[in-house]
């Protein structure tokens, strides 16, 4: 019926409940964009009033790549072989989150800056 954010959802707890294929196909849907989950649509009006602007594409988008990332993680760990192309993709393309990105956040929290 076209509701991708009802699909992620339902794709989303099975996914955590260590679901391969759930964790492949929820990956899928945030990696197209298909699904807007992950977007906070439920300000309140005052904080709608003082902040107008909706997230950047380009913000969404990152955010979206580093959540389904994690996923194809999950399933490339259990033998998806499409999610191990995909993490391929993601190494190639210099998509998501590489693990020295994740370092120096790490870094920069340590240190106060």
């Amino acid at each position: 019926q076209n509701r991708p954010d009802a699909a992620a959802w339902r794709f989303l707890s099975l996914a955590e409940a260590g679901h391969e294929v759930a964790q492949m196909n929820a990956a899928q849907l945030f990696d197209s964009g298909q699904s807007s989950l992950l977007v906070n649509s439920s300000q309140p009006a005052a904080q709608a009033a003082q902040a107008p602007e909706e997230p950047r594409r380009d913000d969404v988008r990152f955010l979206g790549r580093a959540f389904a990332q994690r996923h194809y993680e999950l399933s490339a760990e259990q033998g998806n072989a499409y999610s191990e192309l995909r993490l391929g993709d993601y190494a190639y393309y210099g998509w998501g989150l590489r693990y020295s990105d994740q370092a120096e956040d790490f870094e920069s929290n340590d240190t106060g800056q």
